[in-house]
């Protein structure tokens, strides 16, 4: 933050009349008060959406937006029954409550919901066992294999042959589950075990948010027919190709929010208003097109984003609900 502030005087001292950036929200904070003495405003590229307004346009990707987006997808699909496993983290119990309020806005349930706690603590394995009711979901099976092996008559025995293999009967009680974890968490350590106790698309369908975005766990089999919100990808692989071409090594995901907003910057300067950087100009309704696809900031500071659905496939992920490509067309 000290960094942060030393930076922004510097900036201001020279005359800037736009701050871009920090990344971290106590950066945000330190550097808020010196731009409004100044009179000029700041687009952060922070997730942390409280330190907006008053000058702070917060530019990161938020996850209210991402779960509001894959939510509303999911229910169009069919989905009533919602559950979720999340870190009991800032970013886990956040995303926990966002989700909660995204079911009920879409007017469907969250029958189940379990904090787990970060790092090598927790047996995984355990925790998803019970989540799903394995153990008694297989009893059930045993009884009923049980029973029908007493019965002698044809149909018992067809209906007996037809439970081979399977470890449990019933459902497990939900349609989608919500993970917001990544591979710098713990998603990797659970993914594994949901397929081992019956929780696997399209049966049930596996939910998460943009923290998914990243090879590695693209690459998790488990994940395979997941669901998350994110900008359309087709743009960012054209900015990926070109920066990989002009600086020999791929970008880091959040190179794109540095870029959008240089060319928000660039196109406002352009513009014949005597307050080109002023809080009435950035936050113009109609909004701006980015590599990440169409934003635009709320009076508040907000951003809002237009996000794509992506599933996860086989080596990747691809485009299950196309991104608006302008507010309007969004709804909004």
């Amino acid at each position: 933050p000290q960094q942060a502030a030393s930076a922004a005087r510097a900036a201001l001292n020279k005359g800037a009349g736009l701050l871009l950036g920090p990344l971290l929200s106590t950066s945000v904070r330190a550097v808020g008060p010196i731009a409004r003495r100044a009179g000029v405003n700041v687009v952060a590229f922070t997730t942390d959406r409280t330190v907006a307004g008053d000058g702070v346009f917060v530019m990161g990707m938020l996850p209210r937006a991402e779960i509001e987006r894959v939510v509303a997808h999911a229910a169009a699909q069919g989905v009533e029954r919602f559950a979720a496993i999340a870190p009991r983290t800032a970013y886990g119990e956040i995303a926990l409550s966002e989700f909660n309020r995204a079911v009920a806005r879409n007017q469907r349930t969250v029958v189940a919901a379990e904090l787990y706690s970060p790092g090598g603590g927790t047996d995984f394995s355990q925790l998803v066992r019970n989540f799903v009711s394995f153990d008694r979901r297989a009893a059930q099976l045993e009884a009923q294999r049980a029973a029908l092996g007493a019965q002698a008559d044809e149909a018992a025995q067809r209906t007996l042959a037809q439970l081979e293999g399977r470890k449990t009967v019933g459902d497990v009680g939900f349609d989608a589950l919500f993970l917001p974890d990544g591979a710098g968490g713990s998603l990797l350590s659970i993914a594994p075990f949901l397929p081992f106790f019956d929780v696997q698309a399209p049966t049930v369908r596996l939910l998460g948010t943009g923290l998914w975005d990243e090879p590695a766990t693209l690459a998790e089999p488990a994940l395979i027919g997941g669901w998350f919100a994110s900008p359309e990808p087709a743009q960012r692989r054209a900015f990926e190709q070109d920066f990989l071409e002009s600086y020999g090594q791929p970008p880091q995901r959040l190179a794109t929010l540095a870029y959008d907003a240089a060319a928000l910057a660039a196109v406002l300067a352009r513009s014949p208003s005597p307050d080109p950087f002023g809080a009435a100009a950035i936050s113009d309704p109609a909004g701006f097109v980015g590599v990440d696809g169409v934003f635009r900031f709320r009076a508040d500071g907000v951003v809002d984003r237009a996000f794509a659905v992506l599933e996860v496939v086989e080596g990747g992920a691809k485009v299950a609900d196309q991104a608006a490509t302008t507010f309007e067309a969004a709804g909004n």
